[in-house]
């Protein structure tokens, strides 16, 4: 037993179910179902995007999955318990799935691949966030990336914009519509790039590096497969080549390996992260380069020696990597694996260089001599962005066992907060050692570096020569060279001392001989050199190369005295001290003066300085006299000194504030932290700020300071009026946010400190004298000196970004009332930058959260705010900025709408008049900016408002006149909101959100409407509110049923069908005017009309009877509805041409108006029931045009679309004579014919339009139809123009006999009324030439085709109907069909030409019958002297016919085989259209048919009769015309001749001739004799035909002749031989003409006057006329089927 379900409410198909039984709900793999009851293992439900249908499906296909339900029972409501964002990933996957088909089927490749890739990025974001295994960073981020993603490839799509907030969907009915317009216009300032999104959370760029300020390389050892037998110790770098000089940029990062090439530690880091460079590095040619350093004995042969020392670091080989695939790639975080070839030393002294060697070279690929075959396979990331944010990203590089930090050498552009380094480089470049013995051998020089205090001891770990080690050194060897006295070390270590300790200690540099012979002498030293960390002014040691001054030392005990070196002996040399180097010989430490030692310094210190003149700042108390001097010097330190040591300076300078000493220079001090301020300003530092905040949070400490700091500034602020002072107070005043921090921090800390009290109200005392001052200086109104202009603006803009701060120390209402108190005095005529910078103002305290959320704060603000709005409102100037503010206040009033009812109340009260002008006048202006801002302030402000908000707006107007303005107003911009595009496309959600404040403010205004303004009636105010609710209605936002499926149920389920309540409200409205309703007779009922054609049932049933009120009304005034009829048919045929309406409303309308009109209370009797049915046939056919317009203009159309114009016309003229719409539409077939070439139909068609004009003066109207101009004029010239266009298409098609009765008129016309003989004589020579090509001019025919149109699914107006067309020139049955097939591809070809079964014509199916038939034209009336020639009568056997006629053959009864003629039938179809072809169409509808049955021998006759028309029509041709080709003569002879020979003449006589077939059938006697009398008559016409054929036969072709002439005397005497009557005595048959010689005829024998007398004496049949048309058989050739065989 089926029962309702309690938990499984919702689930996901896991497999795909099939199944033919109705009760089955066919399933899919993944369709989202509903489940509402269970069974047994089977749930009934529904799919989750398409409810029609309700079915049932196995239980165990479905995994069930959480949800929450409302609305348990009947109108239960499923929403997946699913992560928000995901959701609507999964919709938005689905809406692109139906636009990605729809690009398949058209074809379109290039889009159709690009969404595909766009959705398989997609699912992969919707894949990663599904996953839950990354991080709440991770997925906001992810999320953020992904909806980016989606609104940018929607634009790309013209998609609809989806409202994202930090990544998550935000519901647009929730939140205020300024908030959403913000949302929607930040996403449609993405760019749209054409390539979609990863998600791979990578930071991408249009430039490789845009918006990144640090770069960082991940280096990751992957292999080393080198074994030497010894340790090796592998030194990585990044070197440059870029600039006049190449270099080291960074730090090196070692790693050692142990004899097998496994690491000696396997704990230390084996990646490097080479962090912090800068864009301009990413620029450079980089390469990474590696030094190999073997570990070991000085020799490699010597490892077998004993006692001598394995630790000498020797070079070995050098590697490098190019950079540049890496830095040009713009993916970040993308692994790439290089291997680096190790070059190994020819020549030892190349080490140094080996690297730039190489470079230069660059032939790292091409396998040099000495190259390991195997390489150093390595593998590089490169990342970008804040190295805190990349190491949150990637949580390897947080580890400091996987990863060493690698620096720069030197700071990075940006030098961030905590970045805290005192570290001093020290690169040992290279040495020169002579020998005084001059030995050929160098030595093997070691340098040994340590560090050394004052006392002399060693400052034990503070020496770093490469990342990647445990820890630091005590001390630091270089490598060795072997016997090299010029060694190149190149070899850069990092000193870290203590801050403190740093000007006490020194750098000793100690070289030693190292041997590889004698042990006691290995390591022996021979010099030593030293280098000071300070000089002797405490500054440190300047970055800079030195030359060393080496000491001979060769006993390391003199060095304990450091004292003595240090006090006595200088360190390196310099232009002062060139020349003590050879005097100074009395030290007991005596200089080295041929040895040499070259070094470079740098320090990276953010404590330490270089600067004498910051030291002193920093040690001011030393010279307290000085302290202007001192700050003075301040100006010209260096920036990044000063940036790099700002905590220091600025303890230096408060310091001076707390003191006596320095504190009457305040304003000297004042200046200097000024000029700090002004450098943090700087792009360069804008990330130090931070470091401002951290001091000013934990290490500022004066209480007492904010007291000067605001005298400073009061006393600045009142010197504004001095012209020559702006500069410097400019300055001050842009800093003035740095400086209020501190006054704030300093009253904090002060009113924290225990026993001073409460010292908040003098606090604010002092704060409001600053702003008093400050507003002396606002209203200072100097208008010829800009520069002061200036500094109020910069005081004012720089004021406003305080608040902030200022609510720390002051309660948010106190801090409020000094900002009104300041901006609301402020005079109203300001300079106009100043006003701006006051709004600006106004706008940072309003857009402050924290301050404007205090209701305190609000009351305060409001009033000043709503002041200043109103006032730029209705002056018009500074719109952005108010659109601004007046935003920022609605956005707070949404959030805290719960306790701000007061401040709605009157913010309405202020401004939704100002604003609605201001709206109505940018929209009327056309002013685009920011008029969007504006319309969402306007819908956010009506959107705020409740009952009694719209109560006390529309009571507040004093007078009717004052609230009927206000109403109209407020309705005219309604309806400029609901018929412009306001917003851009894609932002349907802004749309809807508008229509819904739009259709609850009209609710409201309604019943304003119904409750003043019905008795004092105002028919303005009323008609604009129609009109709103008819633009509403109709305007395209709302039309839901294009859309998908999908998208129309989201958005009925958020935003309701908004159709509907508006179309009750209308018709409420519509009611409740009563009698008043006569005013908008007629001029609403085009609007009315406009609003039933929405594709919208319920508004369509509940709007239709209005129609019917109108009848009604206007029938009660005017005693008839002419006015609503008129006008409804005026509309009709507008509104449906817009693609308004449907079917299903032609069907409504005409139910619900015949339900009104034929009620019992309903009195307009059957002129009603008639106009109902004229409307609804209109529509029909007003659909039917339309439905054929829309397609594509293709000439396989144009014959539907002919045909529905040709309706139309039609019903304008006879069913409703509607002048105007008939000529408008004749002009509308004339074009279509035009644009075929189909001229003769196009002229036909404008002789209607004539037809309707006379030859008379009346003045007629210009107007114009299509192609067509016509200027005021008289009728007759507009007659005579029309007629001059008939003639010329008649011309064009080649149908002069058409053209000349119109020549003829225009002849009378200009002969006897204008007397315009120029003009006749003109038209006489054109019919001249008319008549002059009827005779000479080669026709083409056309040829005649019975169509019929079976099946339901054809158009209305061929449906099952039958019509004949009148096919192209040359256009033959099978090309016709191919055609005809075309216009129909779902159409099929009946075989048969038998009328169909009700089967066929009831079905869907389309079937199409095709066939010949033959024009039976009318004979021309002979009333002259002779018959008029085959030429003229030529054209009328295909032209001014209505006729037609086809055959079917068949056998009645049994076929004898031996003689078919004996049962050979026709059933003869007669046709007859509803006007003449040609005519205004190539086609016409059958009217009448007739179905005719010929018997054997009829049909004998008929063939008969049609063999000799057609002979005696050859005959007579050549009989006029010598000149033209035998052939078809012969090949006419030869048939005939030959076929009554073979047979054909005996057949007929065995079948009708015999005494038997008399007997049998007496009611023929007749056709017998009509029979012999048509072969009597073949034989007298070939007699002819070979009599001309002897004459004109060549000699080739006589023997042919001679055989026809043997072959016809046969055929003569066969015929005398059966006993039928004597030729010679047969007379023609009844009504078979004569041939008549004529002028310039071959005279030839004719038939005996005896024989045509004779005729005479047979007895009277029936006529042979009715049988002697033209045929064409259905299933062949009339030679095939009649012939005589």
């Amino acid at each position: 037993m089926w029962a309702p379900t309690t938990e499984e409410k919702y689930g996901v198909a896991i497999y795909n179910f099939e199944s033919k039984k109705k009760e089955c709900l066919d399933l899919e793999i993944g369709d989202a179902v509903q489940i509402v009851e269970q069974c047994q293992g089977w749930y009934r439900g529904l799919k989750f995007h398409n409810k029609t249908k309700k079915g049932i499906f196995p239980a165990s296909y479905i995994s069930v999955r959480p949800c929450t339900v409302d609305h348990s029972g009947t109108f239960e409501t499923v929403v997946p318990s699913q992560d928000p964002t995901v959701r609507e990933l999964t919709f938005v996957i689905r809406e692109w799935h139906i636009i990605w088909k729809q690009y398949h089927l058209k074809s379109e490749n290039m889009k159709f691949f690009t969404l595909q890739r766009e959705i398989y990025d997609l699912l992969d974001y919707r894949k990663n966030l599904l996953s839950e295994t990354l991080t709440n960073d991770q997925v906001r981020d992810l999320k953020c990336e992904a909806t980016s993603a989606v609104n940018n490839i929607n634009q790309r799509h013209n998609l609809d914009l989806i409202p994202w907030k930090e990544g998550e969907p935000v519901d647009p009915e929730t939140i205020s519509p300024v908030e959403l317009y913000s949302i929607l216009k930040k996403a449609s300032q993405l760019p749209r790039t054409m390539s979609s999104l990863r998600p791979t959370m990578k930071v991408v760029g249009s430039h490789r590096h845009s918006g990144l300020f640090s770069h960082h390389i991940l280096l990751t050892i992957k292999s080393f497969p080198f074994t030497l037998e010894e340790e090796t110790e592998t030194y990585f770098s990044i070197y440059s080549t870029s600039g006049t000089q190449s270099k080291f940029i960074s730090e090196r990062f070692v790693i050692r390996r142990n004899k097998s090439g496994h690491a000696v530690d396997k704990s230390l880091p084996q990646s490097a992260l080479f962090v912090d460079l800068n864009n301009a590095d990413m620029e450079q040619e980089l390469y990474l380069v590696a030094h190999l350093h073997r570990i070991g004995r000085l020799l490699q042969k010597d490892k077998e020696k004993k006692n001598l020392p394995s630790d000498y670091r020797r070079p070995f080989a050098c590697a490098i990597l190019s950079l540049k695939d890496l830095l040009l790639s713009g993916n970040q975080q993308e692994t790439s694996r290089h291997s680096m070839k190790l070059q190994m030393l020819e020549r030892e002294g190349d080490f140094s260089q080996l690297h730039e060697t190489l470079i230069r070279k660059h032939n790292i690929k091409s396998g040099a001599a000495g190259q390991f075959d195997q390489g150093l396979v390595v593998e590089l990331k490169k990342y970008g962005g804040n190295l805190d944010h990349v190491k949150k990203t990637d949580p390897f590089l947080l580890n400091t066992k996987n990863v060493a930090e690698t620096r720069k050498l030197g700071f990075p552009d940006i030098i961030l907060p905590g970045d805290v380094r005192n570290d001093l480089y020290i690169t040992l470049n290279s040495g020169e050692f002579n020998e005084r013995d001059k030995k050929t051998t160098g030595k093997n020089v070691e340098v040994l570096l340590s560090v050394i205090d004052q006392a002399g001891n060693l400052m034990k770990g503070t020496i770093c020569h490469g990342t990647g080690r445990s820890a630091m050194l005590d001390e630091y060897r270089t490598f060795v060279y072997y016997h090299s006295n010029s060694p190149q070390w190149l070899e850069t270590i990092k000193v870290s001392v203590p801050m403190e300790k740093f000007p006490e200690c020194h750098i000793r540099f100690e070289f030693r001989h190292c041997s590889n012979t004698n042990p006691s002498t290995t390591r022996k030293p021979f010099s030593f050199s030293f280098m000071r960390l300070a000089d002797f002014d405490g500054t440190i040691v300047k970055d800079s190369s030195y030359e060393l001054v080496l000491y001979k030392c060769e006993d390391v005990s003199k060095l304990k005295d450091v004292g003595y070196y240090l006090k006595n002996l200088v360190s390196y040399m310099t232009e002062e001290k060139i020349d003590a180097r050879y005097t100074d010989n009395h030290s007991l430490l005596k200089r080295n003066p041929r040895d040499k030692c070259f070094i470079e310094t740098k320090l990276c210190s953010t404590k330490l300085t270089q600067n004498r003149d910051l030291l002193n700042l920093l040690q001011w108390r030393n010279h307290p006299k000085d302290v202007l001097k001192i700050l003075d010097k301040l100006h010209n330190l260096p920036t990044l000194e000063i940036v790099k040591l700002l905590q220091d300076i600025l303890d230096a300078l408060f310091s001076m504030f707390s003191e006596d000493s320095a504190r009457q220079n305040s304003h000297h001090i004042f200046q200097s932290l000024v000029y700090i301020f002004e450098l943090l300003t700087d792009k360069k530092y804008e990330h130090f700020q931070t470091v401002m905040t951290t001091y000013l949070e934990h290490h500022f400490s004066a209480s007492l300071v904010y007291k000067d700091l605001l005298e400073c500034i009061k006393s600045k602020i009142e010197t504004i009026s001095k012209a020559g002072n702006q500069e410097q107070l400019q300055s001050i005043f842009k800093v003035l946010e740095y400086i209020f921090k501190f006054v704030v921090r300093s009253m904090d800390l002060f009113r924290q400190t225990p026993g001073v009290g409460n010292v908040q109200e003098e606090f604010k005392q002092q704060l409001t004298s600053v702003i008093s001052s400050m507003q002396g200086a606002l209203n200072l109104n100097v208008p010829n000196n800009p520069q002061i202009a200036r500094t109020q603006v910069i005081l004012l803009d720089h004021f406003s970004k305080t608040f902030d701060d200022l609510m720390i120390v002051l309660p948010q209402k106190d801090l409020a009332q000094m900002i009104s108190t300041l901006l609301g005095n402020m005079r109203e005529q300001l300079n106009p930058d100043v006003s701006r910078t006051k709004l600006q103002c106004l706008h940072t305290s309003i857009a402050n959260q924290k301050l404007f959320s205090d209701p305190g704060a609000r009351n305060a603000l409001l009033p000043v705010c709503m002041g200043q709005l109103k006032h730029f409102f209705i002056h018009r100037t500074q719109l952005d900025l108010c659109a601004s503010i007046l935003s920022d206040v609605l956005l707070a009033l949404h959030e805290h709408v719960d306790d701000s009812k007061d401040h709605i109340k009157k913010l309405v009260m202020a401004l939704v008049d100002p604003v609605l002008t201001t709206v109505k006048a940018m929209d009327m202006c056309r002013i685009s900016y920011p008029l969007g801002e504006m319309v969402s302030n306007f819908i956010s402000m009506l959107k705020l408002m409740d009952e009694s908000h719209y109560k006390d707006m529309l009571s507040g107007y004093p007078s009717e006149d004052m609230l009927k303005t206000f109403l109209i107003q407020m309705l005219v911009v309604f309806q400029g909101l609901v018929k412009k595009e306001i917003f851009p496309a894609g932002w349907r959600d802004m749309r809807m959100v508008t229509n819904g404040v739009i259709l609850n403010t009209t609710q409201y205004l309604s019943q304003t409407l119904t409750d003043t303004f019905r008795t004092y009636f105002e028919k303005q105010l009323w008609s604009q509110y129609f009109h709103l609710a008819v633009q509403f209605v109709t305007q395209p936002s709302l039309q839901l049923e294009s859309l998908p499926k999908a998208k129309q149920e989201r958005i009925l389920e958020r935003y309701n069908d908004m159709r509907v309540p508006m179309g009750y409200e209308t018709v409420s409205m519509w009611e409740s005017l009563g009698d008043k309703k006569i005013f908008f007779i007629p001029v609403m009922v085009g609007r009315f009309l406009e609003l039933t054609m929405v594709p919208q049932s319920e508004v369509r049933e509940a709007t239709l009877p209005v129609f019917y009120d109108m009848m009604e009304c206007e029938y009660s005034y005017q005693g008839n509805f002419k006015q609503v009829e008129s006008e409804l048919i005026d509309k009709l045929d507008i509104l449906i041409g817009e693609n308004k309406g449907d079917q299903e409303y032609t069907k409504l309308f005409n139910i619900k108006l015949l339900e009104k009109v034929k009620s019992k209370s309903s009195y307009l009797g059957l002129d009603a029931e008639r106009f109902v049915n004229s409307v609804t046939k209109l529509l029909e056919r007003l659909m039917d045009y339309r439905n054929v317009t829309s397609l594509d203009d293709e000439m396989n159309v144009k014959d539907k679309k002919m045909t529905c114009t040709m309706n139309l016309l039609n019903f304008y003229k006879s069913d409703i004579n509607r002048k105007e719409m008939h000529i408008r539409y004749i002009y509308k077939l004339a074009d279509l014919h035009l644009s075929v070439h189909n001229y003769t139909e196009a002229a036909f068609t404008l002789v209607c339009h004539a037809e309707m004009l006379n030859w008379t003066n009346e003045v007629l109207p210009a107007e114009r139809y299509g192609l067509y101009d016509y200027e005021i004029e008289a009728e007759w010239k507009r007659k005579e123009k029309l007629y001059d266009r008939i003639i010329e298409y008649f011309d064009k098609g080649k149908t002069w006999e058409y053209a000349i009765p119109y020549c003829k008129e225009l002849v009378q016309l200009y002969e006897t009324k204008l007397y315009d003989y120029k003009k006749l004589s003109g038209l006489l020579k054109t019919e001249a030439r008319f008549y002059s090509h009827i005779l000479d001019e080669v026709r083409l025919e056309s040829e005649f085709y019975r169509v019929g149109f079976y099946g339901m699914t054809f158009p209305s107006f061929i449906r099952n109907k039958i019509f004949v067309y009148r096919g192209l020139p040359l256009e033959k049955l099978g090309t016709f069909r191919q055609r005809l097939q075309a216009e129909y591809p779902g159409s099929k070809v009946m075989s048969t030409n038998s009328l169909p079964e009700d089967s066929i014509t009831e079905g869907d199916q389309q079937y199409i019958q095709i066939c010949n038939v033959k024009p039976m034209s009318k004979e021309i009336l002979i009333d002259g002297f002779r018959s008029p020639t085959n030429k003229i009568k030529s054209f009328y056997k295909f032209n001014d016919v209505d006729c037609f006629t086809y055959d079917r053959p068949f056998h009645d009864g049994v076929k004898d085989s031996k003689n078919e003629f004996k049962t050979l039938c026709l059933e003869r179809t007669h046709l007859q259209t509803v006007n003449k072809l040609p005519g205004i169409l190539r086609w016409f509808e059958v009217s009448r048919l007739d179905i005719q049955k010929l018997s054997p021998i009829e049909t004998a006759i008929d063939t008969m009769t049609i063999k000799n028309e057609e002979l005696k029509g050859v005959v007579d041709k050549y009989k006029t015309n010598q000149e033209q080709n035998l052939n078809p003569l012969t090949m006419r002879l030869n048939g005939i001749i030959d076929a009554a020979v073979n047979g054909g003449i005996s057949n007929y006589q065995e079948a009708f001739f015999t005494s038997d077939f008399a007997i049998e059938n007496p009611e023929c006697a007749g056709d017998i004799v009509d029979l012999k009398q048509l072969f009597l008559y073949q034989i007298k016409l070939l007699e002819q035909a070979l009599n001309i054929h002897g004459k004109l036969a060549p000699d080739n072709v006589k023997p042919l002749h001679d055989r026809l002439v043997e072959l016809f005397a046969d055929m003569k005497s066969g015929f005398d031989d059966q006993g039928s009557p004597d030729a010679r005595n047969m007379s023609l048959p009844r009504n078979m003409p004569v041939p008549v010689p004529t002028a310039g005829e071959l005279l030839l024998p004719d038939i005996s006057d005896e024989s045509a007398k004779s005729s005479s004496s047979v007895s009277p049949v029936s006529s042979l006329s009715s049988r002697s048309s033209i045929y064409n058989e259905v299933t062949g050739s009339s030679e095939e089927v009649h012939a005589i065989s």
